[in-house]
């Protein structure tokens, strides 16, 4: 769009203000663009994984994987 800034590139960690708008972005790029994501709530004493019955068995693998490192962390 034109924008000008030292923070553009390709995200890493998206960050949403609350569960239910994540849950619609999350939904929409399994659905618009097949990828494969982990989702993980943070601030939260154990780690929390995010996941549907639906998702692919890849995806289930990297919510699993990431709450393993993030319990390791602590």
């Amino acid at each position: 769009k034109g924008v000008q800034s030292p923070i553009g590139g390709n995200a890493d960690i998206l960050i949403f203000p609350n569960l239910e708008t994540a849950n619609a972005f999350y939904k929409g790029l399994m659905l618009f663009a097949e990828g494969e994501l982990a989702g993980l709530i943070q601030g939260t004493s154990k780690p929390v994984v995010v996941m549907s019955r639906s998702e692919s068995e890849n995806s289930k693998y990297y919510c699993i994987a990431l709450s393993c490192l993030k319990a390791e962390e602590r």
